[in-house]
């Protein structure tokens, strides 16, 4: 055990060494008496340089001389007036224009007599420029002199600043796309990074490891790396975000800094004489601190706590003194409320440095929650023993309250971006719709031939607003596709010559009649190819030839494509636009991003979700001026292509249908399309009243030829439930599921819930004809 004027003295000293605020004393005369590691580093000046001398020789040195000439001033009447003092100061232009806030304390000796100050330098630069540095956030990165990167859950580097090209000397070509087994030549090393990057996806924190690398120069290096989760807007796991710290000089410098140490203990023990002033004026500087303070022996017993620390955790230091840390000292982690490792256990088993990860809350003595940001440095004596542990900590919960609450402005923004969008493609079809109905009135009875015109063009514009919700409906979760197997030759072509009609812009087509069939939705593929086709369009206002191709390729096991091994359709998009820069590569497929001054930003997110959701994979290639190209990959089928020469026939039929829809229209007007193509029709709003009706109809000898089920029904029995008790009345029952919401996996895969057929509203006479002919098996 150690006596307690020694640990207050080495603890004050390490408190003012280890806090990240500049902290400088000066005596009556404002002479120089101490400043800490953390003031060298703010003020790039050395600390050995200016010990004893006038503070003005260091701040005329810092701030232009006005500035300097009055900061002096003000410290002048402390003196007198015994009066704290807060300001903010800049840097001069040539020591880096750095703003900063500057609070001087009066120190009080004996009798209350002004001893000196203590002036607290905190670097409040970033805080001041914040807005500014978001919007140099790219410069930022690229002109740090860490290693910055940027990798997706698959650790391959999407974003990799100079310093990262530099450490492994090659060019972002070779190293953005392939994750470290690619470019490392130490196999193991490489290994070792994928697996620290796979432990940030799979637990979602941040992580700091220490890493040993040999260089593109041969040489050996110590990077101090943090890796920590990069998320979606929606919380979803993106990748991580990864820094780098050349430690090298560090480590090689360690036997110097002992020295350093030891010289500074042996000025300690020859100013003996002067330990109670010392001790009295460290005391002053404690409770100056704004961030709570607590100091430990090696047993984990508490010696100190400032005043700060008695605030957050709700104990006195009266209170605390002797009691082991976790009594005091309640840790949790906020989202498992799981109590945290002891930080005085990890301080003394890592001998450095340890701060708390994010996300650790604070429990005070009468059950208050605060989050935390701490971290804890060991105690040293003479002899380089760790004689006890301090910790600093301050409380972060409003400043997380703020981002949480930037955040959700964020996304209403987006959504409201969106709902504008949407609102104004969907006013534009209605205006088609109703345009062309009113037409079409005004010619009947006298020009015919003009009203089947009008109503086919009406008939158009509803398959646009078909199309508008399902795209819509694949942004949002879930999506699923109903697949059948088409000809993909086909779909390009229908749809690119339908995107392009009026337009001043041609297409060139390349389709080998060979073509394998694929198994998709052709409504969702259909809009893959009409975002592109429109971009390629747009892309050339003045004019121009889209190239539209499409061949059978084999990928193979270690291609380089994300795909499994088989046979793929590729399909190439071409434009001889101006290009896509390459900043925007890693962007272009983001929820929002546009380059469009009136563009939503959800064509290519849709576009590359759709694809997903079929198992393919879309890529693309770009140079200025030389057009941009998009890739599709898209999985064969093998099975036989079924012929579509019946595709647009109405199948007519016979018996009784029970139609169940909660909405009147809906009933009225699909009852009247069944009628036209021979059916007698029953309808009902409801799942139970549908189940009474059809067992009363199978009990009279004249059952229902099929049922037609809305899956949704509000404060009712939907179709999914509906099918269900109607299996167990009859197994043979012909039930064709009917919704506007496709995104449900019940539409995708209707089979598995015992439905024999699909209808996806809003749909034609001939979609309703098919499906109640496939119905039939």
């Amino acid at each position: 055990m150690w006596e307690e004027n020694d640990i207050l003295n080495k603890f004050h000293i390490s408190v003012i060494n280890s806090i990240p605020i500049g902290a400088i004393a000066v005596n009556s005369e404002l002479v120089i008496a101490d400043m800490n590691p953390a003031m060298e580093r703010i003020s790039g000046l050395s600390q050995r340089y200016f010990l004893g001398l006038p503070l003005a020789n260091l701040f005329f040195t810092l701030f232009e001389q006005a500035c300097a000439q009055g900061l002096i001033d003000k410290l002048q009447g402390i003196l007198t007036t015994k009066t704290p003092l807060s300001t903010e100061a800049g840097f001069s232009p040539e020591r880096g224009e750095r703003i900063c806030r500057i609070t001087a304390t009066p120190l009080a000796g004996e009798e209350e007599a002004i001893m000196g100050i203590l002036l607290m330098v905190e670097d409040i630069t970033e805080r001041k420029r914040a807005n500014e540095n978001l919007k140099r956030y790219q410069f930022m990165v690229e002109s740090a002199h860490d290693v910055i990167f940027f990798k997706d859950l698959e650790s391959r580097y999407i974003i990799a600043n100079a310093k990262t090209l530099e450490a492994f000397g090659l060019s972002g070509e070779e190293v953005i796309g392939k994750n470290d087994y690619e470019i490392m030549p130490d196999k193991e090393e490489a290994m070792q990074n994928v697996r620290d990057d796979q432990l940030v996806f799979k637990t979602g924190e941040p992580a700091e490891i220490i890493k040993h690398m040999t260089g593109a120069d041969g040489k050996e290096y110590w990077f101090q790396v943090i890796k920590v989760p990069h998320l979606n807007v929606d919380g979803s796991m993106a990748g991580l975000v990864g820094i780098a710290r050349n430690i090298t000089t560090l480590k090689q410098t360690g036997e110097e800094l002992k020295k350093h140490r030891d010289h500074l203990e042996e000025l300690v023990e020859e100013r003996t004489r002067d330990l109670e002033a010392e001790r009295e004026r460290l005391a002053v500087t404690l409770r100056a601190i704004g961030d709570g303070v607590i100091a430990t022996d090696v047993e984990g017993k508490i010696v100190l706590i400032n005043k700060a620390a008695e605030n957050l955790t709700g104990w006195t230091q009266r209170d605390v003194s002797g009691k082991p840390l976790r009594e005091v000292f309640h840790i949790i982690n906020e989202k498992t409320g799981k109590r945290c490792d002891d930080p005085v256990k990890k301080v003394l088993e890592s001998g450095g440095i340890v701060r708390l990860a994010n996300g650790t809350a604070l429990i005070a003595g009468d059950g208050t929650k605060r989050l935390i940001d701490d971290s804890g440095a060991p105690i040293y004596d003479k002899d380089n023993r760790i004689i006890g542990v301090v910790l600093v900590f301050r409380d972060v919960t409003e400043k997380r309250a703020m981002q949480e609450e930037l955040l959700k402005v964020q996304k209403l923004e987006s959504l409201g971006i969106l709902a504008g969008g949407i609102a104004h493609d969907f006013n534009n079809i209605l205006t088609t719709i109703l345009g062309n109905i009113n037409l079409a009135q005004a010619y009947y009875p006298q020009q015919a031939d003009k009203v089947l015109k009008k109503l086919e063009t009406a008939e158009r514009a509803s398959l646009r607003a078909k199309d508008l919700t399902q795209q819509l409906l694949t942004f949002a979760r879930g999506g699923a596709p109903i697949k059948k197997i088409i000809s993909i030759a086909k779909l390009l072509q229908e749809t690119t010559t339908f995107a392009l009609s009026g337009a001043n812009v041609r297409s060139e087509f390349s389709l080998p009649d060979a073509l394998w069939p694929i198994e998709c939705d052709p409504g969702q593929i259909s809009q893959v190819i009409d975002n592109l086709i429109i971009n390629a369009r747009e892309a050339m206002p003045e004019g121009g030839i889209v190239e539209v191709k499409a061949e059978n390729i084999m990928i193979e096991a270690g291609c380089a494509l994300p795909l499994p091994e088989g046979k793929y359709i590729k399909v190439a998009i071409k434009d001889q636009g101006p290009g896509i820069s390459k900043e925007h590569f890693q962007k272009i497929f983001d929820p929002f991003f546009t380059t469009k001054e009136e563009g939503r930003g959800l064509g290519l997110t849709t576009v590359h979700s759709i694809i997903k959701r079929h198992g393919g994979y879309i890529e693309l290639e770009s140079e200025p001026d030389a057009g941009t190209t998009f890739y599709i990959y898209l999985p064969a089928s093998g099975e036989k292509l079924i012929e579509e020469k019946e595709v647009d026939r109405i199948f007519r039929g016979e018996g009784k249908i029970l139609l169940m829809d909660d909405e009147t229209d809906v009933r009225e007007t699909t009852g009247g399309l069944l009628k036209y193509i021979g059916y007698e029709v029953e309808f009902t709003g409801d799942g139970a009243e549908a189940i009474e009706l059809y067992k009363k109809a199978k009990e009279s000898g004249r059952p229902f030829e099929a049922v037609i089920l809305d899956l949704t029904i509000p404060g009712g029995m939907g179709g999914k439930e509906a099918v269900a008790k109607l299996i167990e009345i009859d197994p043979e029952v012909r039930a064709i599921v009917s919704s506007g919401y496709s995104n449900d996996p019940i539409m995708a895969d209707f089979r598995e819930y015992g439905f024999s057929g699909v209808v996806s509203k809003p749909y034609k006479i001939e979609e309703l004809s098919q499906a109640l002919r496939a119905g039939k098996g």
